[in-house]
């Protein structure tokens, strides 16, 4: 097994509640040539204190301070301070298994990212572990997977050498990886995927991605735009755009269907209407499900039927939840 260092980044920012659990986690690896590099990114809580108590008693904890810029940013911080020979990232709520570096190095070869699946866990409960196969993707199909499993839109739960993200800049913002992970995935000959859970993804009410409003449904049906520029700059194949297509589709319509219409977004809600009956058959005859693809038809004959249906179903969601939590 190789014992080439590995470069940890963890970009913080307020989570004094969770930082403790995180690190604990980190230093009870199996795997022990690390560095942990921390960006606290303007805390205005007590984790930079207690990212400096663990500092104090471990030497290969470093910590960087800058004013609160986004959790990109802090990436970006991060990635100036490497001195491994790999980077991996660990968001600073979310914990790892004992044996999570041991598990990606053991994959690592030349020209190769290695890469893990992860697991939800939710406060005080673990969601059940997914089985998936190991498998490894050549670089012909990385990005056809990249757009058909959101695990690769994400920097954690990768082992990447240090070349591949030595001129990464991430951007700040909603699905702020997304536009940035596939650069770093098209850099590798191919990533060898383990089958093997060793990353726990915590989801926190207060995170960014699981804030609810329509302010955020906008800000990713955006995004998507800006990603189909670049890969129309790349000039990529047509069994890319498909997939990129049925992933797309998925986050206009989340827009789309749970946005109200009122005079700030009656035009946006317009257009994206228009979208997606001119692109009906890009859409319909991409990687789609059967649910997108019946919206879509619904659409293109009654746009306001469509919508009805979805805020009715999502009442009923809401109701159905609430009286769980009674």
């Amino acid at each position: 097994m190789s014992k080439a260092l590995i470069s940890i980044i963890i970009p913080v920012y307020n989570l004094e509640k969770y930082i403790k659990e995180c690190l604990d986690s980190i230093l009870l690896q199996t795997y022990q040539n690390y560095e942990i590099i921390i960006v606290d990114d303007g805390s205005t809580d007590s984790s930079l204190r207690i990212c400096q108590e663990y500092s104090s008693k471990d030497n290969r904890i470093k910590i960087y301070h800058q004013n609160n810029k986004g959790a990109g940013s802090a990436k970006n911080t991060g990635l100036k301070y490497v001195n491994g020979e790999y980077v991996t990232f660990i968001d600073g709520d979310d914990l790892v298994e004992k044996n999570y570096l041991e598990v990606l190095i053991s994959n690592i070869d030349k020209n190769t990212i290695s890469a893990i699946y992860f697991y939800f866990y939710k406060e005080d409960k673990l969601n059940k572990k997914l089985k998936r196969k190991e498998k490894v993707i050549p670089h012909g199909k990385i990005l056809n997977e990249y757009f058909t499993d959101s695990t690769f839109m994400s920097p954690w739960g990768k082992l990447i050498p240090k070349e591949y993200v030595s001129d990464l800049k991430f951007k700040d913002g909603i699905l702020e990886d997304a536009d940035t992970m596939y650069k770093v995935l098209l850099k590798a000959d191919r990533i060898i995927v383990s089958n093997q859970s060793k990353y726990l993804y915590r989801v926190r009410d207060e995170s960014t991605m699981n804030k609810s409003g329509e302010e955020k449904y906008l800000a990713m049906s955006k995004r998507t735009f800006e990603i189909e520029n670049q890969l129309n700059e790349m000039k990529v194949s047509k069994s890319v755009y498909k997939t990129f297509y049925s992933w797309q589709l998925e986050y206009l319509l989340v827009y789309y269907l749970r946005t109200t219409l009122s005079e700030d977004t009656k035009e946006e809600l317009s257009r994206i209407r228009k979208l997606l009956q001119t692109r009906f058959f890009k859409y319909f005859s991409s990687k789609t499900n059967f649910k997108s693809r019946m919206k879509l038809i619904i659409n293109l004959f009654s746009p306001s039927i469509l919508r009805s249906i979805s805020f009715n179903r999502q009442r009923h969601i809401k109701e159905k939840r609430n009286d769980i939590f009674k």
